[in-house]
């Protein structure tokens, strides 16, 4: 076999992904299934991105869910990744909570980077895990509420609850992690739970802006990175929608008008 044909054949391998088989929803869910990612492809994808030490040992089934968040004239329709090990049932459930993003389709249902490796790492390793894209992000409408606990934190939580009445998906304490403003997502959702009353296997918040008005705030205002310009336009823009403040109080009119 020449070079040419064994690089051929070898992308053919990675691009052929099966789809998942349809499951039952429960009511108020959808699931959509989207792709297959086979133990090979996981693991040359954890290869390509450098990443050591982490095995894969199942294939993953990934679909997008779509379920309610909130009740009466509150709900909205939010959406996020599912994803279950192939041919074992899971032994827990993993929610994990992404980083900033700017773009509505750059989110796990959408199987970018982040939800794809999420999947790899929790999923092809034997659990159910969930990855909600936000309120104002993936299928859902608006803008997204940029750090407002009392948007975020239910949408978790409540895409935890619906993800536990789907067949197969363990009812054990949830296990919590995030990075970035999905570990400021995990503590918000880990308020929420435990003020109901419900028990949390574990919670792992990494790089998240746990104390903005004595930290993040001041330092993003320092302008020591690129970023924290993003960061506090971002924050205004979804802050203002949700608490209907207008934009003229933050940004000159040209920038507010857009």
């Amino acid at each position: 076999m020449t070079l040419r044909t064994a690089l051929i054949a070898t992308f053919a391998l990675l691009c052929a992904c099966a789809r998942p088989p349809a499951i039952e929803a429960p009511e108020g869910v959808q699931l959509t299934p989207l792709k297959t990612i086979s133990t090979f492809k996981a693991r040359v994808l954890l290869t390509l991105s450098g990443v050591d030490g982490i095995s894969v040992e199942h294939p993953v089934d990934c679909y997008r869910m779509q379920y309610t968040s909130g009740s009466g004239s509150d709900a909205v329709q939010l959406s996020g990744l599912l994803a279950l090990p192939r041919g074992l049932a899971p032994r827990r459930l993993v929610s994990f909570q992404h980083g900033t993003s700017t773009t509505r389709t750059a989110v796990p249902s959408q199987l970018d980077g982040t939800g794809i490796a999420a999947a790899v790492v929790f999923a092809g390793n034997g659990y159910a895990l969930i990855a909600p894209d936000y309120p104002g992000m993936g299928e859902s409408p608006g803008r997204h509420p940029y750090y407002i606990a009392d948007s975020i934190g239910p949408a978790v939580a409540d895409m935890i609850a619906a993800s536990q009445r789907v067949k197969g998906v363990p009812s054990a304490p949830v296990f919590l992690a995030g990075f970035s403003e999905g570990g400021w997502a995990s503590l918000a959702a880990l308020r929420v739970l435990e003020s109901k009353g419900q028990h949390v296997l574990g919670s792992a918040q990494v790089a998240g802006a746990y104390d903005i008005r004595r930290v993040s705030l001041p330092a993003a205002l320092k302008g020591g990175a690129p970023s924290h310009s993003l960061y506090l336009a971002y924050a205004a823009w979804g802050q203002a929608a949700y608490y209907g403040h207008s934009l003229d109080s933050v940004f000159t009119p040209e920038y507010a008008a857009t």
